[in-house]
């Protein structure tokens, strides 16, 4: 067990400041600056803005609008009439009611105001009008308003306003070649344009990899081998990723591995040329077995290269032994028990980093499939949740029903420009869901860092209890991947197959 997890702060965010010439009518804390006009008297801003956040139906008119006061008999929220609330809470612009930012406007109305100003007459036309309103459809225009003062955002809105281009990717992709530390901002209104079908679909891990490997295959110091990697990347490499994307396979992984392949390959190449190599056929198995011993285990991924090379004659027939892998540290039950725990309990952590912790931890998940995962992955069947990770929807526990039910009503990023997003863990980025990256960055930061050897402890600890393909069938795994666990706890497909003819056939025995 982690020691550090015990020391981890439980606050978030700054402690607020409590001194002024003035106390809050409601959460009685010290402040100078404040809104006036309201039963309680002065209210402190941040008591203001949850005030005017506040929606629903009041529960004494019946009325469903804001509900910025304070019921004297029950501390309920109710409307402004019903609370005598005397302030203007409508905007003067849109009409509705609605918290004034600026010159009794509301927020929205500023935005769009200001989106007018800055790409002027075609701010409502056609896709300039799409962009407008996705941004002005944010659940908290005040970011995107915070968002747009970035000088790069606003040259680049500016640039659009201009009109003289062609609407299309190759637009925003030479905008970035001109302005590389624009390349943020600018992908980020690409990817709300995409979400709302002004730009055609782009799958981003493709075309990074295709952007990669051409700049990566300048370091190849043969311009002869040069010319051989350029056809095993474009005839074998590219194509592979491409299949991957026509099965419903993860984009990022495949370009990931291609990543390493390529790499790898440019390694060797460049170590062949200065050992006076010009030409691929001279290569013999000596030389390659001696260039993999002298190195780390990762020039194995050299192997679907001299596949390639061998199939189509650049060399004699080389080879790279399968590369085994080894297993990962397994954590003790103890532990596990601890950190499942730790993510029902423990609300100082993120809601959806506890809620990805345990879909590791209780359903065995890998984290790459967990980010994947959909909104309608997760289904209410007569109160009770089920969450579909393989063949068959498997019930979620009731000890952490209700964290997922929470969540479910909690998801982060939805109030910018991933609004509606149907992933289960949406990211920033409008469309995209959230990176593995970063929940492993939030996993170590409370002390979980064994999320492989976790991952395979819960699997081989639910393979203790079950057989092994109704669990690979509940989880999504592959049947080969559930026996190979199943060996360590000594319940193989073959064990199930056998209990099962044997049941079969003593039930069919008068």
């Amino acid at each position: 067990m982690n020691d550090s997890a015990g020391n981890r702060p439980r606050t978030k965010g700054r402690p607020r400041n409590n001194t002024g010439k003035y106390s809050c009518g409601r959460c009685g804390l010290k402040f100078n600056h404040g809104i006036a006009n309201f039963p309680e008297g002065r209210l402190c801003l941040t008591c203001y803005r949850k005030a005017t956040d506040t929606y629903g139906r009041c529960p004494h008119c019946g009325q469903h609008r804001m509900l910025p006061g304070v019921s004297p008999a029950t501390d309920n929220p109710i409307c402004a009439e019903c609370a005598g609330i005397t302030r203007n809470l409508h905007c003067k612009t849109c009409g509705k009611e609605r918290r004034p930012y600026r010159g009794g406007s509301c927020a929205t109305c500023a935005l769009r105001a200001d989106l007018y100003e800055m790409m002027g007459k075609q701010a409502d036309v056609d896709k300039f009008a799409i962009l407008t309103e996705a941004l002005c459809a944010a659940d908290r225009p005040e970011s995107v308003l915070t968002w747009k003062l970035n000088p790069k955002v606003s040259q680049f809105l500016k640039f659009l306003g201009a009109g003289n281009f062609e609407w299309a990717h190759t637009t925003f992709d030479e905008y970035i070649r001109e302005n590389p530390k624009s390349k943020r901002e600018v992908e980020h209104v690409r990817a709300i344009l995409i979400k709302n079908e002004a730009l055609r679909a782009r799958d981003y891990d493709l075309h990074a990899f295709g952007q990669w490997w051409k700049n990566k295959l300048q370091t190849v110091d043969s311009p002869s081998f040069r010319k051989v990697l350029n056809q095993f990347i474009s005839w074998d490499v590219t194509p592979r990723i491409n299949e991957s994307i026509k099965d419903g396979r993860n984009t990022r992984r495949a370009t990931h591995a291609a990543k390493q392949h390529v790499s790898t390959t440019i390694d060797f190449l460049n170590w062949l040329h200065s050992q006076g190599f010009e030409d691929l056929s001279r290569a013999r198995q000596p030389d390659v077995d001696f260039w993999l011993t002298s190195g780390p285990s990762t020039r194995r991924n050299l192997r679907p290269f001299l596949s390639w090379t061998s199939r189509n004659g650049y060399t004699r027939k080389l080879k790279v032994p399968v590369f085994e892998a080894s297993n990962h540290k397994l954590i003790s039950k103890d532990e596990r028990s601890y950190w499942i725990m730790t993510f029902i309990e423990d609300d100082s952590i993120h809601l959806h980093v506890r809620v990805a912790g345990l879909l590791l931890l209780v359903f065995a998940q890998p984290l790459a499939n967990i980010v994947e995962l959909e909104i309608n992955d997760v289904t209410d069947l007569d109160g009770k949740l089920f969450l579909k990770l393989g063949s068959q929807a498997v019930p979620i526990p009731s000890p952490i029903v209700g964290l997922f039910r929470d969540y479910l009503d909690h998801r982060p990023n939805l109030r910018g420009a991933n609004a509606g997003s149907s992933w289960l863990f949406p990211g920033v980025k409008a469309g995209r869901f959230i990176t593995v990256d970063s929940i492993k960055e939030q996993f170590r930061k409370i002390g979980f860092t064994q999320f492989l050897g976790a991952r395979s402890s819960s699997f081989e600890e639910l393979l203790a209890i079950a057989p092994a393909p109704l669990v690979a069938d509940a989880l999504g795994y592959s049947y080969k991947s559930a026996d190979k666990h199943s060996l360590v706890t000594n319940q193989s497909w073959a064990h199930y197959v056998g209990v099962r003819t044997k049941r079969e056939t003593e039930q069919k025995e008068p």
